[in-house]
């Protein structure tokens, strides 16, 4: 019998209009040219001239398609060449130079879904390296390219969380004791101070020769569960034991940065806390607080605004319990003559009310007195050669605290000197209260 010819003519014939039919749509492809019905088995890498197109995601139904392969819809006979046209960027097709690994977009754009970033160096290095990532294969099948838009999208945000990470020059954050994120300033003169967000906490205040006059207890922990013990944690708006926890619990949430600046090379930061579901179940009001750090070359300053957000009058103490590195045997605190005291000493329940009369305060056993109306300005000798003129502006009262055996550990090298207001503040709505404190070393 003679070769059986249908409408592909011969074998020879078919081998030839095939293969024409290949190269025309722009692909190398093996074309199985039995007696079987004609059918695509794989794909090779497009030819150098040509961009792929959408036609080669139809191979499929060629596979299951009996009579013929498909065409390229240019390709509308074989013996007349398909017409030059523009390249289509086809949605489903990578581009030749996706193949080759280069870049797809002049905007890189990472493949991270979480906008939440960490504040650290190594936060930030793991978000900069998953936002420069290039995307191998921009254009892919339809659920890939949703994907790859939620990761652009996400990817963008990322990257200007990052960008909201990088402060005026000598403001950085970074990632703390415990993995908490802290905030570092720097000032050109070389004094340092840290900050931890976990309760809005001044934990380091470093003078340009290195010497830190602030001190953290060695049983602080940073788990973000308990307060910070050391450094200047905040009482808000409770002082001491009351109605609600110890000390209230400003010292005991997380703040967040709203503003940083520098004037003049000195680095400041603003830190904010409002009042949620937490505070609102022991302290029942809406709030802003506001906490300014600013550095200078052999000081450091703080403001403290409350404002009264909610559409009823609010009641609050407060006080800084700042924690200063000291030999407790050499230390003395000069200013205080004349101040009526509440002596918490024996009787913390029932402080004796008195008048200080000694020119300098020093700390032979426990102590743990109030001052009231105390003031704006005392000096502490730390009793490691050091002089700190601690001034203040609306911080009416003054607290002194040295724990002694109460603390055995530690009571030795530090002292607590601190600027309070025990004398209840009173806030109408829309009302605010400010308060300034300044520590230098002179």
């Amino acid at each position: 019998m003679g070769r059986k010819e249908g409408k592909w003519g011969s074998g020879v014939a078919r081998r030839r209009r095939t293969r024409a039919d290949a190269a025309c749509c722009g692909h190398q492809v093996h074309i199985d040219v039995g007696m079987e019905p004609l059918k695509y088995l794989g794909e090779v890498a497009p030819l150098p001239t040509q961009r792929p197109h959408a036609g080669m995601l139809r191979r499929e139904a060629a596979e299951t398609e009996p009579s013929a392969p498909r065409r390229h819809p240019r390709c509308r006979a074989h013996h007349h060449p398909p017409t030059p046209s523009p390249p289509v960027r086809e949605k489903h097709a990578p581009a030749p130079s996706s193949r080759s690994g280069a870049p797809r977009f002049e905007r890189q754009e990472g493949m991270r879904q979480n906008t939440e970033v960490s504040a650290s160096p190594r936060g930030q290095a793991e978000m900069a390296a998953s936002c420069t990532f290039a995307v191998s294969a921009p254009f892919g099948a339809s659920s890939s390219s949703s994907s790859a838009r939620r990761s652009r999208r996400f990817g963008v945000v990322a990257m200007a969380s990052v960008g909201q990470k990088v402060y005026v020059p000598g403001v950085a954050v970074s990632e703390g004791n415990g993995g908490l994120p802290k905030i570092s300033l720097k000032s050109p003169q070389g004094s340092e101070a840290e900050i931890y967000l976990f309760g809005g906490c001044v934990t380091s205040w470093k003078v340009p020769s290195g010497k830190d006059l602030l001190f953290v207890r060695p049983d602080a922990v940073f788990n973000g569960q308990k307060p910070i013990s050391g450094g200047i944690p905040h009482c808000f708006p409770q002082f001491g034991p009351g109605a609600i926890q110890q000390h209230g619990f400003a010292r005991n949430v997380n703040w967040s940065i709203t503003d940083s600046e520098v004037t003049e090379g000195d680095p400041a930061v603003t830190l904010e806390r409002k009042d949620d579901s937490y505070s609102r179940s022991m302290w029942d009001f809406s709030f802003q607080a506001l906490y300014k750090v600013t550095l200078h070359s052999t000081s450091l300053s703080t403001t403290l605004t409350i404002i009264n957000t909610d559409d009823k009058p609010f009641s609050f103490n407060s006080a800084l319990h700042t924690y200063f590195s000291a030999s407790i045997a050499g230390v003395s605190v000069k200013g205080l003559k004349g101040s009526k005291t509440l002596n918490k000493d024996p009787d913390l329940k029932n402080p004796l009310e008195g008048k200080e009369e000694r020119e300098e305060v020093t700390f032979p056993g426990f102590v743990d007195c109030v001052y009231l109306g105390a003031p704006s300005e005392l000096t502490l000798d730390n009793g490691l050669g050091d002089k700190i003129v601690i001034s203040n502006t609306n911080w009416s009262d003054a607290v002194l605290w040295n724990p002694h055996l109460q603390m055995e550990a530690c009571y030795k090298d530090f002292v607590c000197v601190e600027n309070a207001k025990i004398e209840t503040v009173q806030l109408g709505p829309k009302e605010s209260w400010v308060a300034e404190q300044k520590i230098e070393l002179i």
